[in-house]
C-alpha cells in the first residue's frame, strides 16, 4: 500500500499479483482478499473508479473495503448505493475500537456528505476528524480530511491556507496528488 500511495503502480502490481498467487496457492482466502483489496486501490489511486468498483466489489466485505467501496460507488455518481455501502461498512466496524477504520468510515461518509452538497454536515465531521486522526498519528486520513474542509471554503483566504497545509504534508510524508486524488479535487481547487 504503501507504493501506491507514492504513485509507483507498476511495481505494486507484479508484488501484489505475486502475493495474490501465492495466496491463492496455498488456500489462503482472507489474505488473498485483502490483497485483491490492495489491487483495488492501486486502481482507484490511480484514477481507474471503474475498474476499482469492480475488483471491489467482489471482495469478501470488511469495514475497510466497504468504506473504499462506498467511496467508488459516490465518485462515480451512484450516491444512494454507496450510503447503502457505507451503512454496511458501519454495521461491520461494530464496536471495534480501530481508530484507522473509524477515520476511513468517518472520511468516506464526510466525502459523502459532499458529493450531496450537505456542507455543514460535511464540515462538522471533518472538523472532528483531523485532531482525532492527528491523535492517532493517521496521516493520509488528515490530509483528506483537510483536503475535504478546503473543498468547503468558498472564501479564498481561508481556502488557501487549508490547500498549503494538507500540500506541504503530502509532500513531508511522501504523499504525491496522484490520479485518483485529482479526480477528487479537480473540480473545486485549481491546485489539483
Amino acid at each position: 500500500v504503501s507504493m501506491i500511495l507514492r504513485g509507483r503502480f507498476e511495481p505494486a502490481k507484479k508484488l501484489l499479483d505475486g502475493a495474490i498467487a501465492i495466496a491463492e496457492l496455498h488456500g489462503l482466502k482472507a489474505e488473498a482478499n485483502l490483497l485483491r483489496h490492495g489491487h483495488a486501490l492501486r486502481l482507484f489511486h490511480g484514477g481507474e473508479m471503474q475498474r476499482a468498483l469492480k475488483v471491489i466489489a467482489s471482495l469478501d466485505p470488511s469495514a475497510t473495503s466497504e468504506a473504499h467501496h462506498a467511496v467508488c460507488l459516490g465518485y462515480l455518481g451512484r450516491l444512494d448505493e454507496a450510503k447503502r455501502v457505507l451503512q454496511s461498512a458501519r454495521e461491520l466496524f461494530g464496536e471495534s475500537a480501530d481508530p484507522r477504520v473509524e477515520s476511513q468510515i468517518q472520511i468516506t461518509e464526510a466525502y459523502l456528505l459532499l458529493l450531496e452538497g450537505k456542507k455543514d454536515q460535511a464540515r462538522a465531521i471533518l472538523d472532528r476528524l483531523v485532531p482525532f486522526c492527528e491523535a492517532h498519528g493517521l496521516r493520509l486520513v488528515r490530509i483528506h480530511a483537510l483536503e475535504g474542509l478546503a473543498l468547503l471554503e468558498s472564501e479564498q483566504s481561508i481556502r488557501e491556507p487549508l490547500v498549503k497545509n494538507f500540500l506541504m504534508l503530502r509532500e513531508r510524508f511522501g504523499y504525491p496528488l496522484l490520479p485518483g486524488d485529482r479526480l477528487r479535487l479537480a473540480a473545486i481547487l485549481p491546485v489539483a
